[in-house]
């Protein structure tokens, strides 16, 4: 099968690098024209599980345009702030038959996807729970844990055979894979663990340690949560509070240490993923007729972050 990778990232490269291992055409498609000129000419140096890679066999390119035509399987990875961007791009390369497959973060892709003209039918989603860095341009680390790797399924609950053989090419790459029916309570757990923290530490300058050893910090996190369980619930989606609570009374380890990439776009003073994030929380609250006061307040106080970067008072 043939696969386009659009936002080929540290994630994107990830996920692409083990559909070529796993025997796939890929074809990566993202602007950041040093890592896709780097590809081209030395391969994608690849650390999986350990294991040191270096492939030759992956295209590399800057537009859709030079990606050789239409594909089989679509794979979108773009911050959700660039989804609407990426539509030229995915036109250029879907067919008829072509899966588009969204593993973004948040909740709100798939609605631009299909407000654009894309039928249900070709359209699927999941989340990912492992972590990648892009070391250098052509670099890529995969940080993977035993038991983690990919969720997903269609989004109109219907098989679909390019669906089975991404999942089978993953596998067969050695990445955990769960091809689901149904996948919202995947995404909305993720959701809900995303929101839990990543735009709070970057309003109180902290890692995630940081943040969640403070007792309010830990009563905030399980706050925007409970919220976010209460929407889901409200729109069939059967999400409890146990797991978010458990996760609270364990020690974080190395997890501790890290910084979420929305606070790390604040921090570098980029556009973040505010609004399929806390944004969505408050959007689908008011769909439900569920309250989202301590979602509404992280989403005000980051917008007011994120819109004033460049502002003379700040220090």
């Amino acid at each position: 099968m043939k696969y386009a990778v659009i936002g080929a990232g540290a994630m994107g490269s990830v996920l692409g690098a083990c559909l070529a291992l796993g025997g796939g055409e890929v074809w990566f498609v993202d602007p950041f024209e040093a890592h896709m000129k780097a590809i081209q000419e030395k391969g994608l140096a690849f650390d999986f599980d350990g294991v040191p890679h270096t492939l030759g066999q992956i295209h590399a390119v800057t537009s859709a345009k030079d990606a050789g035509g239409k594909v089989d399987m679509i794979l979108l990875m773009v911050k959700g702030i660039y989804t609407k961007s990426a539509i030229e791009n995915i036109r250029l390369l879907a067919g008829e038959n072509t899966q588009i497959l969204s593993l973004q973060n948040g909740i709100g892709n798939i609605d631009i996807l299909q407000e654009a003209g894309f039928p249900v039918s070709c359209l699927a989603h999941g989340v990912v729970d492992f972590g990648a860095t892009l070391k250098a341009p052509g670099s890529v680390l995969c940080q993977l844990k035993p038991g983690q790797g990919l969720h997903f399924g269609p989004v109109d609950h219907q098989p679909k055979e390019a669906l089975n053989e991404a999942a089978a090419c993953w596998q067969r790459a050695g990445l955990k894979v769960e091809l689901l029916e149904n996948a919202e309570f995947k995404i909305w757990y993720k959701f809900a663990v995303n929101c839990g923290g990543n735009a709070q530490c970057g309003l109180v300058r902290a890692n995630l340690a940081g943040y969640l050893d403070h007792p309010l910090g830990r009563e905030l996190c399980l706050r925007v949560q409970e919220e976010i369980v209460r929407v889901a619930n409200a729109k069939g989606i059967p999400l409890t509070m146990e797991p978010f609570i458990q996760a609270r009374q364990k020690p974080l380890g190395p997890l501790g240490g890290h910084m979420p990439s929305t606070s790390q776009d604040m921090l570098a003073k980029k556009p973040t993923e505010l609004e399929f994030l806390y944004g969505a929380a408050c959007r689908e609250g008011k769909k439900a007729g569920v309250p989202t006061p301590f979602n509404e307040v992280i989403y005000m106080l980051t917008k007011i972050y994120e819109d004033t970067y460049d502002s003379p008072y700040k220090n």
